[in-house]
C-alpha cells in the first residue's frame, strides 16, 4: 500500500509477488482436510484422555501441576522436561497411573508417559541418533489399542540444531509409516505450523 501510495509500481509488483509466493506455502495450512481424509478409525467404545504439558524443568510449581491433574483427571499423562526432582513427584501418582516410563534429564529433554490404561511393548528410541529420549508404545484401551509416539527434538536455536531437529523427525517419521494401526504422535516439536 505505501508502494502504491508513493506510485512505486515495480516495487509494488515485487512484493506482491513475494506475497503470493509465500502465500502458496501458508494457505494450505488453513484449509481443513477434505471429509474422505477424515475416517474415523475405532480404537474401542472407550474414550480417552491425554494430556501433554511440556512442564519446564526449573519450574517448581508442583501444587499447580497436580491440582489440574485432578481437575482434568487424563488417563494418559504425557510430559516433558522431567528432571530428578519432577521425577520424584510423579512417583507420588503412582496409584493412579499403574504404567509408566519416567526418564530422568539432567537438561530439558527428560520425557515421561504415565497412564491408567496397560503399556506394551514400551521403547525408548533415539530417532535420528541426536541422543534424546523419545518413547513408543503400544497402549491397551478397553477391547482396543493404539501405537502412541512422544518425542521432544531440539530447538532450532542455530543451524546444527536445526538440523538435528529435522533429522529426529525424519527418522521417527520414517518408522511410524511403517505401522499400520492406529496412532497418536504428540510432543513439544519445537515447529511452528
Amino acid at each position: 500500500f505505501v508502494s502504491l501510495l508513493y506510485k512505486r509500481f515495480y516495487l509494488m509488483t515485487m512484493l506482491v509477488f513475494a506475497l503470493l509466493t509465500n502465500s502458496f506455502h501458508i494457505i494450505p495450512w488453513y484449509i481443513p482436510p477434505s471429509s474422505e481424509a477424515n475416517i474415523e478409525r475405532t480404537v474401542s467404545k472407550q474414550s480417552i484422555k491425554i494430556y501433554h504439558a511440556n512442564i519446564l524443568s526449573r519450574n517448581k510449581n508442583y501444587l499447580v501441576f497436580f491440582e489440574q491433574i485432578n481437575e482434568e483427571k487424563p488417563d494418559i499423562l504425557l510430559l516433558q522436561e522431567i528432571n530428578t526432582d519432577w521425577k520424584a513427584k510423579l512417583e507420588e501418582l503412582g496409584n493412579v497411573y499403574p504404567y509408566r516410563k519416567i526418564i530422568a534429564r539432567p537438561d530439558n529433554f527428560g520425557i515421561a508417559i504415565l497412564s491408567k490404561f496397560p503399556i506394551n511393548n514400551l521403547a525408548v528410541s533415539d530417532w535420528g541418533h541426536v541422543g534424546l529420549p523419545s518413547i513408543l508404545a503400544r497402549i491397551n484401551v478397553g477391547e482396543g489399542e493404539f501405537t502412541l509416539a512422544y518425542t521432544h527434538p531440539l530447538p532450532p536455536v542455530n543451524q546444527h540444531y536445526f538440523m538435528l531437529r529435522n533429522l529426529q523427525l525424519s527418522d521417527m517419521v520414517k518408522e511410524l509409516q511403517t505401522l499400520n494401526e492406529p496412532l497418536v504422535v504428540a510432543g513439544d516439536f519445537n515447529l511452528s505450523m
